[in-house]
């Protein structure tokens, strides 16, 4: 029966899970103060207390300085250095951002129109046609004088490179030859005279104080008393930079402006960059204004499109790296301030925005500027033109609420187009994912009903009994099954929970945790916080804010996670020795979550996959810090929360005896054989191997995945030790005795090779045509030999497959020694000999 107790203030439920089958309880046993706390009315304490604000990165965009909002200013010119970026806006403000920090602006000069870097600590401003210094280590400017002199270097543009400064002024150009890496040495000016240059047109130089400049239609080289034609223009030449060899500029053509480069050798050949199509704001060109080079990448201005952005240049392509100065522009690796949900399932983010939902694959690889780390799901494109109003998302899919009574399916991966489940409810409130299942929140004939879709087959059930109504509730399920619900009317924007089934929710003024049906606030949050996400394998807490585009996490919260959890000093896989004495067998309750896990270099847990559970495991250790266990069988390492674990009984057997190893084998400090050798006893990293014949005194056995071991004492390099021992690599008695008997050789048919005369454990295959010995038959089997890179074994085969063909008869007899199976128990090795005459 459902007990229900229900306040005005909060529901809260939890479903129980029993085998298949679900028993809903509603438990509220508190009294009318909690109503105080959870509606923050009166004088509660806990409202009322101070909380400390969270620490938190951003996932992306990646910097505060690629949300620099232009407004209606665009861009006029960028440059990019060591320790941040200054760029100019139309407005002729100028703007630094230093080692990371957001874009400021630089208030000490009037009019910026040109910025240089001069040297790793200086940039080069021009403002009111007058040259600046600005250190960059403490932002102090002063004026480019001529060498000995108080006046200042005037002119109405300029370029700087290596040891040459180049200024025009009008139609003069100024050629000034630096000492050094710095401004303040000898200057040696020259007035070229001889040059007839266009006022009012860009001008650079190279490294060798080759000066390039414009005339007419046309684009000159100048260096020493020579000039030479390098371009003849198409349209307006606007910005000119040199990069090695190549000259790089902006031509602005009838009906769009174009980035070239140009050779500047006696023959030059001029190319047009062509760029990548995109529909999203960033990514594009539209309008450039300004080149700079950062690194091997342009860096280019635009104010068509609002944005100093990056292009890498392959194969004459301009490509955009991800990188970008702008604000609330859509692109592959960004979302709006629009953005209005956030979940995550394990190492997969997904961010709901106006226009698509962004899947971020946030691994060890990931790359904020990689497109390989996103997906774009648009609303055209998988969802029938109508995005989600929420969504939850699972393991490799997601499920949206298309309207008031359909859910839409989407398979990540997949990359088609959504499909739809139609559920029996009048509204669907909300959604979540949980353990392989997805879940929904509804209203029909006025009660709440939860519905469970499962993702692979998307089959629908009820989840639970009927509840009473509320208005806008919210909900989400633990790892647990347990239901929890809230009513909007709490302010509670949404809820999620840990890998401990610790609830957490968000309110507009922060981040709150239920303790003990109290919503307690935890962390202030930097912004106002309008979505948040959580999830079992990582502590990083997911959250979005109002009016910012950023995706944030932290760790900053008391949520826990198997990542955040350190391994115990008793935690050991291998060892000299081994302890039956604690050994301890557990299998898992169905339905619990079983965490497959390893350990880093810094001891720490790391979900690897929900895996499905051993009928057996070993325990290792418990971790109280996480109220899990952690667990050992045949496929590795797992977590599980402690109640979901249940004791077997003692799978142990006394038996003592000395036995003889018959075949090499490792021993181990479990009673465990995987391929990976993973629980081999070790000595200072050397595998302890035991060699056919050597000995040893058993204590025990156990039956453990299907196969027997013994715990026994041995000697290893001179040293007793202990440790677990496959019971078919071992003989009672290594023996000389000989078992003779006789044989014929026989071909075969294309057949199977067993073990074991029931055929049952395959061991290899033998081609049509194949010789063997042959020795007697039983039942339709046929026990033979026969011959592999190891040498002759005894097998099993079908007697149909035995050729029946004249063939020559050899009588002779085979010596069978001492034998035993091989790591698989499936593989007996014999010695075979001819008998001497």
């Amino acid at each position: 029966m459902t007990k229900e107790v229900l306040y005005d203030k909060m529901l809260f439920m939890k479903v129980l899970r029993n085998n298949k089958k679900y028993i809903l309880t509603v438990i509220l046993t508190f009294f009318a103060t909690l109503l105080i706390f959870l509606g923050f009315g009166g004088n509660s304490a806990i409202a009322e207390q101070n909380t400390p604000s969270i620490s938190y990165q951003t996932v992306a965009p990646s910097g505060v300085n690629e949300v620099f909002d232009f407004g209606s200013q665009t861009p006029s010119d960028a440059l990019a250095f060591n320790r941040g970026y200054a760029l100019i806006r139309t407005d002729k403000t100028l703007w630094l951002s230093i080692d990371g920090k957001e874009f400021e602006q630089f208030t000490n000069v009037e009019n910026p129109t040109q910025i240089k870097m001069l040297d790793q600590n200086t940039i080069l401003l021009l403002a009111n046609n007058s040259l600046n210094l600005i250190n960059i280590s403490d932002l102090s400017i002063s004026k480019l004088l001529y060498p000995n002199s108080t006046d200042t270097i005037n002119g109405d543009t300029f370029d700087v490179k290596g040891n040459y400064l180049v200024v025009r002024s009008g139609a003069a150009v100024y050629l000034f030859e630096l000492e050094g890496s710095t401004i303040k040495q000898k200057i040696e000016s020259q007035m070229l005279a001889d040059l007839d240059v266009d006022s009012l047109t860009p001008i650079c130089v190279d490294q060798t104080g080759r000066i390039f400049f414009v005339k007419g239609n046309s684009v000159y080289a100048h260096k020493d008393t020579t000039t030479h034609l390098v371009y003849t223009t198409h349209g307006e030449i606007k910005n000119m930079i040199c990069q090695g060899d190549m000259l790089y500029f902006i031509e602005y053509l009838q009906n769009k402006q174009v980035v070239k480069k140009t050779t500047f050798t006696d023959n030059p050949q001029d190319t047009e960059f062509t760029h990548e199509h995109t529909d999203d704001d960033l990514g594009k060109l539209i309008t450039p204004t300004s080149l700079c080079f950062n690194g091997e990448n342009l860096l280019i201005s635009d104010s068509g499109v609002g944005a100093v952005q990056e292009f890498a240049i392959e194969n004459d392509t301009l490509v955009w790296t991800g990188f970008a100065i702008a604000k609330n522009k859509t692109a592959f690796n960004r979302i709006t301030d629009s953005a209005t949900d956030i979940e995550r399932y394990c190492d997969n983010i997904g961010v709901l925005s106006s226009d698509r939902i962004t899947i971020i694959k946030k691994d060890q690889n990931f790359n904020a500027y990689d497109k390989n780390c996103f997906i774009n799901l648009f609303a055209e494109d998988f969802f029938d033109e109508k995005l989600p109003s929420a969504f939850a998302l699972g393991k490799d899919s997601l499920l949206g609420i298309k309207d008031s009574t359909t859910l839409t399916f989407l398979s990540i991966e997949g990359q088609s187009q959504a499909q739809e489940i139609t559920l029996e409810a009048s509204f669907i409130h909300d959604v979540c994912y949980q353990s392989g299942f997805y879940y929904a929140l509804t209203t029909l004939e006025n009660q709440l009903v939860i519905y469970k879709i499962d993702q692979t087959d998307l089959t629908v059930s009820q989840y639970g009994e009927k509840l009473s109504p509320k208005t806008n509730p919210v909900f989400t399920i633990d790892v647990f099954g347990n239901v929890y619900v809230f009513d909007q009317a709490e302010n509670i924007i949404k809820l999620s929970s840990d890998l401990n089934g610790n609830v957490f929710a968000i309110k507009s003024d922060g981040f709150y945790q239920i303790v003990d049906n109290q919503a307690v606030k935890i962390a202030d949050c930097k912004g106002t916080p309008k979505a948040f996400a959580t999830c079992f394998d990582k502590k990083e807490v997911y959250f979005l804010c109002e009016g910012s585009e950023f995706i944030y996490f932290t760790r900053s919260l008391n949520n826990t996670a198997i990542d955040q959890t350190y391994v115990t000093s008793n935690y050991v896989l291998t060892d000299r020795d081994s302890n039956a004495d604690g050994l301890k067998f557990y299998k898992v309750k169905e339905g619990a979550n079983v965490y497959s896990v390893t350990v880093d270099q810094n001891d720490l847990f790391c979900f690897d996959k929900l895996t499905n559970p051993e009928e057996c495991y070993i325990l290792i250790c418990e971790i109280p810090e996480i109220n899990h266990l952690a667990l050992v069988g045949q496929k590795g390492v797992v977590l599980v929360e402690k109640s979901t674990a249940l004791t077997y009984d003692n799978l142990t057997t006394t038996v003592k005896k000395t036995a003889f190893i018959s075949t090499a084998v490792h021993a181990y400090y479990f009673p465990i054989i995987t391929q990976s050798d993973l629980y081999v006893l070790s000595d200072d990293g050397a595998k302890m191997r035991l060699e056919k014949g050597a000995e040893i005194t058993t204590k025990n056995t156990f039956s453990f995945a299907d196969r027997d071991f013994y715990y026994a004492t041995f000697t290893f390099d001179g040293e007793k030790c202990v440790g677990y021992i496959p019971v078919d690599f071992t003989v009672d008695v290594l023996s000389e005795d000989f078992v003779y008997s006789s044989w014929t050789i026989q071909t075969v048919d294309a057949c199977s090779v067993y073990s074991d005369e029931e055929c049952t454990q395959k061991v290899n295959s033998l081609t049509s045509d194949a010789t063997i010995r042959y020795f007697s038959s039983k039942n339709g089997i046929a026990k033979i030999a026969y011959k592999d890179a190891d040498g002759w074994k005894i097998g099993y085969i079908s007697q149909k497959t035995i050729q029946d063909k004249p063939n020559t008869t050899i009588r002779n007899v085979l010596i069978i020694l001492a034998v035993t199976a091989c790591m698989s128990g499936s593989v007996t090795f014999f010695l075979l000999r001819k008998k001497e005459n």
